[in-house]
């Protein structure tokens, strides 16, 4: 029983205060438009689930800036930074 309550009481600050650490340190996603901006790219990117299909528990995310140059339909490992929805990409998923 107390250990029920402190579990309860543990998922309820991390839901509230800390959601990011309820993600995987790195996620997959899709680029679902990509353009070349001049020195940087910009891509929308779906983020997929540990089976490479869309993840509907996120929205897709536009305007991703980077560096790294990639096509439409490749899939990328991405980052969360201080669990923002604002990704990192990595690099490609070979």
């Amino acid at each position: 029983m107390v250990s029920e309550f402190m579990e309860t009481g543990v998922q309820k600050v991390l839901s509230e205060k800390y959601p990011h650490l309820l993600l995987p340190a790195v996620l997959y996603a899709a680029v679902t438009a990509a353009q070349d901006a001049n020195g940087y790219y910009v891509y929308a990117l779906k983020i997929l689930d540990k089976n490479g299909e869309v993840d509907n528990g996120f929205k897709e995310i536009p305007n991703v800036r980077s560096k790294v140059q990639v096509e439409k339909g490749t899939t990328v490992a991405v980052v969360l930074p201080y669990g923002e929805l604002n990704p990192y990409i990595l690099g490609v998923v070979v």
